[in-house]
């Protein structure tokens, strides 16, 4: 359990929330399977410590995530096909799911949909997990289950009851989009029952120097089928080489979009829309920040870029004689001199709660029209600011206490084993 349960939390450390959520359904759907072949609640209990040991691991991260989407919560629509201008039935979805070998960008096709829906596996495979599923069915219900289940939540209203719809109403799961992002555990179920399948084979076989021999050339033959299936994949998904950026240095100022987002449509082979995110990043790299950046949930956003009417610096003071006499700004901390008559500092950075001055206590923060507002008394000073919302350093304890008792009950778990 606390192995299963780091790996299933470096799904939100490694990456976010999103496929810790579809992963989580799918294993509960696996894990009441097993329990319901079984007819044990061990599974249950299994999966349960696992689950708590995810959280609890990834409470770092979770805790500032909820925090963020509990104030500015990601409502998506039920739209199964990506926005696509029609609506496919079971069997045509089903097809462009596992059999068309369309699977890139195509003028006759509607590219999110062939990019949400393709996942394409090709008929041997299908036959091969088919035959576990006819011969060996008892053995593998869990997985035969488990991934029907997935399939049908994956097939949105163009299954006969749309499990989508019932998903997406539970609290959490209307931030998701598209029910199709369920194939790819649809995909880990056929897998395994392809394997079945590949070892009823070679049973069949008998002979052991024969059945490895089959077993080869059948996977050599699915594997380069997939390569040619996917080939035009990989040439477009690879072709922009990493841009050279300079040294980060010093924050430099808002653009309103990436600097480097010409340079990046131009060597792109597909049409690149202004805010995609890998434009931004050489940005982010060289210290630069980007006013119109790829986002998901919806912050309101009230820095200016210097393009824009109204921008009047990094930092200003609203009125008096005060004057900023050195700034250093990064994504996460704030450094601040000022000189002269002090009064309301404007910072050209969005205000959060999360904001907390670390030092430099005879300054206050406020909110100055969704900006960062700092009351600095007269004289010369020198603040800090730090973005250190209390979700972090709660989720911080709590993963440090999770990882300690995981490291913990491992090296018990080991005396055990080795004791005599």
């Amino acid at each position: 359990a606390c192995v299963g349960g780091v790996f299933f939390g470096l799904m939100v450390l490694d990456g976010g929330p999103y496929q810790f959520a579809l992963f989580g359904v799918f294993l509960a759907i696996y894990t009441l399977s097993i329990a319901v072949q079984r007819r044990s609640a061990v599974p249950l209990i299994g999966f349960t410590a696992i689950t708590g040991v995810a959280v609890g691991i990834t409470a770092i991260k979770l805790l500032p995530v909820f925090e963020l989407i509990s104030r500015y919560p990601r409502e998506t629509s039920e739209d199964p096909f990506y926005g696509a201008p029609f609506s496919p039935g079971a069997f045509e979805l089903l097809h462009q799911m596992f059999l068309s070998r369309a699977q890139v960008h195509d003028p006759s096709l509607w590219m999110p949909y062939v990019l949400n829906v393709g996942s394409y596996v090709g008929l041997v495979p299908l036959l091969l997990a088919g035959l576990a599923i006819v011969l060996a069915r008892q053995k593998h219900m869990a997985w035969i289950a488990s991934g029907a289940i997935a399939l049908w939540i994956s097939l949105g209203p163009a299954a006969p009851i749309d499990l989508w719809h019932f998903l997406h109403q539970l609290p959490g799961f209307s931030m998701l989009r598209v029910p199709s992002r369920f194939n790819v555990y649809v995909l880990l179920a056929i897998a395994m029952l392809a394997g079945a399948g590949l070892g009823l084979l070679r049973e069949k076989l008998g002979n052991p120097q024969r059945a490895t021999a089959a077993s080869l050339v059948v996977a050599a033959a699915i594997a380069a089928n997939l390569i040619v299936v996917n080939g035009e994949i990989f040439k477009v998904a690879f072709s922009i080489p990493p841009f050279a950026t300079e040294p980060p240095g010093e924050f430099r100022q808002h653009y309103a979009y990436s600097p480097f987002i010409a340079r990046y449509q131009n060597t792109a082979l597909y049409p690149v829309h202004p805010n995609w995110p890998s434009g931004s990043y050489p940005a982010v790299l060289e210290n630069r920040g980007v006013r119109w950046a790829f986002k998901t949930i919806p912050f309101p956003s009230h820095a200016l870029a210097f393009e824009e009417a109204g921008y009047a610096g990094e930092a200003r003071f609203e009125s008096g004689d005060g004057r900023v006499a050195a700034l250093t700004l990064t994504p996460n901390r704030i450094r601040v001199s000022t000189e002269g008559a002090g009064g309301v500092l404007r910072l050209n950075v969005n205000h959060d709660p999360g904001w907390k001055i670390v030092s430099g206590d005879s300054s206050s923060l406020a909110e100055l029209d969704g900006l960062i507002g700092v009351n600095v008394p007269p004289g010369p000073n020198t603040f800090e600011l730090a973005y250190r919302p209390t979700s972090f350093a709660l989720g911080t304890g709590i993963s440090v206490l999770t990882l300690l008792f995981v490291a913990g009950a491992l090296r018990k778990g080991r005396a055990q084993e080795t004791s005599p």
